[in-house]
């Protein structure tokens, strides 16, 4: 019941959410090519996927990414997010490949990159 409370006061205070974020993978992809993409370090992908075997990918097959997720606000930009984590537009675009940041919407999930 703990954990329900700090959600709630974290999404209440639009506080960076470490809730679990999966990565569904596609043809190509491989743990090193994951990690690159956003922005993290092959051990920890390894870490967050204890019982994945990263020689034995499957299309279609789902792991956790250790990323952070942030709801878009009212008047959110790509810009306002980045800077306020300290990152380039670049980067949050990189690690969000499906969003239009030109139609950010309220209440969207996206993936805040570690930097």
């Amino acid at each position: 019941m703990g954990e329900a409370h700090a959600r709630g006061i974290a999404k209440y205070l639009n506080l960076p959410s470490n809730q679990v974020t999966f990565y569904t993978i596609q043809s190509g992809d491989t743990f090193y090519s994951t990690a690159k993409k956003y922005n993290i370090t092959v051990q920890q992908l390894q870490d967050a996927n204890p019982g994945v075997d990263p020689t034995k990918l499957q299309i279609g097959q789902q792991i956790v990414l250790p990323v952070t997720t942030y709801t878009v606000q009212a008047g959110d930009t790509f810009y306002s997010i980045a800077k306020k984590y300290s990152m380039t537009v670049q980067q949050l675009q990189d690690a969000n490949p499906g969003v239009d940041p030109t139609n950010l919407q309220l209440g969207q999930q996206i993936i805040i990159p570690a930097v």
